[in-house]
């Protein structure tokens, strides 16, 4: 899947992604979406102390190009279902 195409598509500056988490995984790997829309993503982190959020931001940032500080983790800082606010005004198709 590629991320970057995915956002774009929206066509607003700052969009909101709902994601589903399983953390511990052998690799960190987006693995599809749920009918909601929700996007199911695979994280080798360990959720603790905030180990495994950290490296979403890090993965999010690796697989659409979108520097780690234009994510931001802004629900379910506990919770496998989080939601990311991503502020893609400087990103260029």
């Amino acid at each position: 899947m590629d991320l970057k195409q995915h956002l774009l598509q929206f066509g607003t500056r700052d969009i909101r992604l709902k994601i589903k988490v399983t953390a511990g995984s052998p690799k960190n790997e987006i693995t599809g979406l749920m009918s909601d829309g929700t996007v199911k993503i695979r994280i080798h982190a360990t959720p603790e102390h905030g180990k495994a959020n950290a490296e979403i931001i890090r993965f999010l940032s690796e697989e659409s190009g979108i520097p780690e500080e234009h994510i931001e983790l802004i629900t379910g800082f506990t919770s496998s279902r989080k939601e990311i606010a991503i502020d893609i005004s400087t990103i260029r198709a």
